[in-house]
């Protein structure tokens, strides 16, 4: 993990990259054949200023999609 954490942002393979577009091309969407899709290991211990607006964006994400999965369950639960 911690050799993940140090080389930061890696490619994703081809194969995946290939899932991306075919997805894209099935909603209508035309994207570039030249896409750049990265993922990367996050860590509060070792962030920079960078990685931890990342983290920052991320559990935004989290904290938003958590309240819709439980407005869905009250609702759920009401009905």
């Amino acid at each position: 993990m911690q050799k993940l954490l140090i080389r930061g942002a890696e490619k994703l393979p081809d194969s995946l990259l290939n899932d991306i577009k075919k997805k894209h091309e099935e909603k209508g969407l035309n994207i570039s054949d030249s896409i750049d899709v990265r993922w990367t290991l996050l860590s509060g211990k070792i962030a920079s200023p960078e990685n931890k607006l990342l983290l920052s964006r991320a559990l935004s994400i989290f904290q938003v999609s958590a309240v819709h999965v439980l407005c869905n369950i009250s609702l759920a639960i009401d009905a």
